[in-house]
C-alpha cells in the first residue's frame, strides 16, 4: 500500500509512519523565521476552516498533511476552538 491508501482506509498510524516533510518544508524550518511562518500558515488555515464551518451547509477542505499532522496543527486548533474532530483509532 501507499500513504494515500493508508489515509483512505483511516490507518493514521501508517500515514504518520510514512510521512516525511518535503525538502522545501525542511528548508523553511531551518531558515530564520521559518517555524513562525509555518505556524502562521497553520493558523490561517485553521481560521479559514473555522469560518467555513460556521456557515450553513457542507464544508470540504483540502489541507496539506504538513498542516494536519503536527501537534498544534490545523485539526488540534479546530478542536481547541470547539469543533468536533473524530478519527479512527491509531
Amino acid at each position: 500500500t501507499d500513504m494515500g491508501t493508508d489515509w483512505a482506509n483511516g490507518d493514521l498510524a501508517s500515514v504518520r509512519a510514512r510521512y516525511s516533510s518535503s525538502a522545501a518544508q525542511r528548508c523553511v524550518m531551518r531558515a530564520p523565521g521559518g517555524p513562525a511562518l509555518l505556524a502562521q500558515q497553520i493558523g490561517q488555515s485553521a481560521d479559514a476552516l473555522n469560518e467555513a464551518l460556521n456557515r450553513p451547509g457542507v464544508t470540504i477542505a483540502v489541507v496539506d498533511l504538513a498542516f494536519l499532522l503536527p501537534s498544534n496543527g490545523v485539526l488540534d486548533r479546530l478542536k481547541a476552538s470547539g469543533a468536533t474532530i473524530t478519527s479512527p483509532a491509531d
